[in-house]
Parts: C-alpha cells; structure tokens; sequence
C-alpha cells in the first residue's frame, strides 16, 4: 500500500465534543500526513462535513461514514483523504462501519472496518 499513500490514524479520541480535542486531532493527522482516519468513541450523536473538517481537515470532508454515538456513548468515524481515495460503499452495524475504500493512485479497492466494542459486560459476551 506504500504506493498509494496509505497512512493511517486509529484513535481512541474519547470524545469529539470539545474544540481543543478536535484541533489536537486533526494537528496529528496534519503532522502525520494521514489519508485515512480510524476515530472510536467519538460521542457524537451527529458529524457533519463541518465537524469532519475541524476535526480532520477540508480533505476529509468529502468521504467519511460514522456510527452516531448513542447518549454519551462513542462509536466510531473512518474517513479518507479526497486526494487519495474514495469511499464507494458504506456498511454499518450495531458496532462497526465498514466502507469500501477505492485508490485513486491505483487500480484497486478493499474493505475498511472500524470497531467500537459494547461497553456492557452483557453485550460485550454477546459481541465476542
């Protein structure tokens, strides 16, 4: 994947809700060159394209696919760099968003599944 770019953050951020959180976030993926971004327990019942750039910049904004938090419990948000990729397909379950990335420096695509685990001991057993 070297070819394509492919530089991945996967993040327990522990919230969203908060600008500072935010700015952190997206200065890591700024000084890390990210094209994809992995982000679990974002505690937001919603993610605009707006909070998407303030979070991960303008180039993300574009194609990104979440699990809305449910109270203030996390969730997830994968999304990718406009430069390089395309999410062509999006999937989501109770505890994952899967999306089909495709390469724009390449001819090829693959499956991308970001996981936020139950938080319950009842449903964890049943998650696993």
């Amino acid at each position: 994947m070297s070819e394509q770019k492919c530089v991945v953050l996967n993040w327990n951020v522990r919230g969203l809700n908060n600008k500072a959180r935010r700015k952190v976030v997206k200065d890591l993926v700024s000084e890390n060159r990210c094209t994809i971004a992995a982000l679990q327990e974002t505690k937001m019942e919603v993610l605009t394209a707006g909070t998407v750039t303030e979070t991960l910049g303008v180039k993300f904004s574009k194609h990104f696919a979440y699990l809305p938090a449910q109270g203030t419990r996390g969730r997830a948000l994968v999304a990718v760099d406009e430069d390089y990729y395309n999410i062509t397909q999006s999937a989501f379950r109770a505890h994952t968003v899967t999306v089909k990335v495709e390469s724009k420096q390449c001819n090829s695509d693959w499956w991308f599944t970001v996981v936020y685990g139950p938080q319950g001991d009842r449903e964890k057993i049943e998650f696993l």
